[in-house]
């Protein structure tokens, strides 16, 4: 105790104090300021007014010794470990004496208990309840994030890191958790800042547009707590190197002005970190700084703008989405059971918001949230998040940017980009009607779902596929509603994928569009985007009209994801020539239908070349399977471990994409997963060479090995008559 009276004494008069020998007596903290005044400092932890009184007569001799023999003034102070008595008080007064506790002399020193209190009830950066604007109360899920050498650090590991005086740099999407975290942390070292003597400083940098100088931010930080009288004290404190800083929000910090120059761009970023900058610069003790990582072109670039190019620093990336084991602690804290929806993104953000959707809902339409509700409402919330920061914008508008920007990835040869800093501005500008300025820059700078495609790159791409399919989704309705020819001309490269032909599908329906956008596709016959025309056909196919005639389109050259024929009865469709990745024709009830001489990926509904019905002439078919999506594995008459072995090899060789990480392939097993299964059966697959294991930027990845991939295919089509290896090791399990 003694010690840390010292140490707080020395920040509040900007002197070492010691246990000193005075005239005789041993003072537990003495400093002289100056040669007319010094200060004597008594601590006491035995709860007794005569040790009281025995310290507070070495402090009246002191006191005396100094004046008489030096003409020195010295203030007196006699601390105690409790809450002294009204009689201790009172025998103190009598000779001028402050007789206070530990707690009323760290006040004098640095109001943090009151800071704390306040601190606790605003908001943590973006970490706002999306329907109230006020500070998020959802339990905090304990996640790991990924270090720059492929390992990982959770929030305990990174608080440690902060106390011990690490400066690190956590760098996210958003609906990471990022803001979460920044809390988590602060309330974990405000727990220890007295004993440690290191206080949690956790500013929104949000809030400090224009700032220049370290001791603005300070300043208006705690203007913005309305406890702006302490600002001196917290100045005393950093100064002292005993502030921690939890930095939230480096890409909020508003860039005036927009160029697609990259070089120009750097420069205003730089300018508008100037003050942080200022701040990271003379601090003396640990730091936590964080922000979306696509902000900045490069980790070279991020560090030179926070003034951290010199310094050791630890960059962490928060990871996109939860783990299973994540998944179940958070449905755990939020009372909540059950099978999770396979189309649900697992990005932390989203799935909370999920949760907070089906709290609100009466619960017989819980089953009536599907994909399509839910992506309205999703990025509904996203948009109004975004608004919430970019005052200027409403939400349609950053909503049709978003869209504007989606659209620009079909012709991508990587389907979610990459964006240029110039096709950015262009979506901008086609939406506002002028290049953006002021907050528009910030917006731009900042879009959610986007990501740097590398480190050194100031290109960007989507890394929410979710937001990306519906996204897409927006755009071939915009196409239908405005009766739009310019994309008819386009070369698309990427199609819809199936969760945005449900939803484009389910909205033709509901708008009473469906009628319009075959019309459309019939007139734009002989166009050069079939890729288009087959979003649009695949869309009309899930929509959930039971009839369908389509009245003779021909489709040659296109490219689509799915076509599923078997939800309804339908008519007048000719595709050719085409890359058809899945095609489902289960309990398909067709007339003038014909494909033919396309290449097709996977032939759900049939086991094997013999069943392929007439309508279907000449095409290449890579795998028959009779079961394909998660759900109807969950309905086959299959075992639980069966089930997860027809989802593994599904989702990795059978879906887009170059592997798969583990927590994708549990996703719409729900309660099948149980521990130790997964393992076990990708285990067995990798020793099998079906499957190898890679280190990926977020954990493990799972490749298939092309080669079998017509094994794994006939695993599929036999199911339950398969005598393969693998499948005899899983029935076993």
């Amino acid at each position: 105790m003694e010690a840390r009276v010292r140490t707080a004494a020395a920040s509040i008069w900007g002197r070492q104090f010691r246990s000193t020998l005075i005239d005789g007596r041993q003072i537990d903290a003495y400093a002289e300021l100056d040669d007319k005044h010094s200060v004597a400092i008594e601590v006491t932890q035995k709860k007794d007014i005569n040790k009281v009184q025995e310290d507070l007569n070495k402090l009246i001799h002191v006191r005396n010794c100094n004046f008489n023999s030096r003409y020195k003034q010295t203030e007196c102070l006699c601390v105690t470990e409790y809450d002294p008595t009204p009689a201790m008080r009172a025998v103190g007064q009598k000779i001028n004496i402050d007789v206070i506790s530990a707690q009323e002399f760290q006040a004098r020193f640095l109001p943090f208990d009151s800071y704390d209190a306040i601190r606790k009830t605003v908001p943590f950066g973006s970490a706002i309840d999306p329907e109230t604007g006020q500070k998020d109360t959802a339990n905090y899920v304990s996640v790991s994030f990924i270090t720059q050498k492929g390992g990982e650090a959770d929030a305990t590991i990174i608080s440690d890191k902060v106390t011990s005086g690490k400066i690190l740099v956590l760098t996210g999407e958003y609906g990471t958790g990022k803001s979460k975290c920044i809390e988590h942390i602060y309330n974990s070292l405000a727990k220890g800042a007295w004993t440690d003597l290191k206080f949690p400083v956790a500013i929104d940098l949000r809030k400090c547009w224009g700032l220049r100088d370290r001791y603005e931010i300070i300043r208006r930080h705690l203007q913005d707590l309305n406890i702006a009288a302490h600002s001196e004290a917290f100045i005393r404190a950093y100064n002292s190197g005993m502030l921690l800083l939890l930095l939230d929000g480096f890409d909020e910090m508003g860039v005036q002005l927009w160029s697609d120059d990259a070089g120009a761009l750097q420069a205003l970023r730089s300018d508008a970190l100037a003050g942080v900058r200022d701040l990271v610069s003379y601090q003396k003790n640990g730091i936590l700084v964080c922000g979306r990582d696509h902000y900045f072109d490069s980790n070279d670039e991020l560090l030179a703008a926070l003034g951290l190019a010199n310094s050791s620093v630890e960059i962490l990336k928060s990871k996109d989405e939860f783990t299973f084991e994540e998944i179940s602690e958070f449905m755990t804290l939020n009372g909540r059971e059950g099978d999770i929806p396979e189309w649900l993104p697992r990005k932390p953000l989203t799935f909370e918001f999920f949760l907070r959707v089906l709290h609100d809902v009466d619960p017989r339409l819980t089953d009536e949230i599907d994909l399509v509700s839910f992506w309205d409402m999703l990025i509904n919330a996203v948009c109004e998040r975004e608004a919430r920061i970019h005052s200027s914008f409403d939400v349609e508008t950053i909503k049709k940017i978003l869209i504007e920007v989606a659209a620009v990835t079909r012709i991508k040869p990587g389907n979610v980009g990459p964006l240029s800093l110039s096709e950015i501005q262009s979506a901008f500008e086609r939406v506002v009607g002028h290049a953006p300025i002021d907050q528009a820059s910030v917006l731009l700078q900042r879009l959610p779902g986007l990501g740097r495609t590398a480190a050194d790159s100031e290109d960007r791409q989507f890394v929410d596929t979710y937001m990306l399919d519906g996204l897409r989704a927006s755009n071939v309705l915009d196409i239908i509603e405005r009766k739009d020819s310019r994309q008819w001309g386009s070369n698309w490269f990427n199609p819809l994928s199936e969760n945005g032909l449900l939803i484009c599908g389910r909205k033709l329906g509901s708008l009473s569009l469906v009628d319009s956008a075959i019309s459309i596709c019939k007139a734009n016959r002989n166009a050069r985007n079939q890729t288009l025309a087959l979003d649009v056909i695949g869309s009309i196919l899930v929509s959930g009209i039971s009839d369908i005639s389509f009245g003779g389109i021909y489709v040659e050259g296109g490219h689509a994801s799915v076509l599923d024929f078997s939800h309804a009865r339908l008519s007048g469709i000719q595709v050719s020539d085409s890359v058809l990745e899945r095609v489902i024709i289960s309990s398909a009830a067709v007339a003038d239908l014909s494909l033919t001489n396309n290449e097709i990926g996977i032939l759900e509904g049939i086991s094997n070349q013999g069943a392929i019905p007439d309508w279907m002439q000449n095409n290449t078919v890579e795998v028959f399977s009779s079961v394909a999506t998660t759900s109807r594995i969950r309905a086959a008459n299959l075992s639980p471990t069966q089930k997860v072995l027809v989802t593994v090899l599904r989702k990795t060789f059978f879906q887009k994409g170059a592997g798969r990480k583990e927590e994708a392939l549990l996703r719409g097993l729900g309660t099948l997963v149980k521990a130790g299964v997964l393992d076990k059966i990708v285990g067995k697959l990798i020793s099998e060479g079906i499957l190898t294991k890679e280190k990926g930027q977020e954990g493990n990845l799972y490749v298939p090995v092309r080669s079998e991939t017509r094994r794994a295919g006939k695993m599929l089509a036999e199911l339950s008559l398969s005598k393969d290896p693998i499948w005899e090791f899983v029935t076993e399990l």
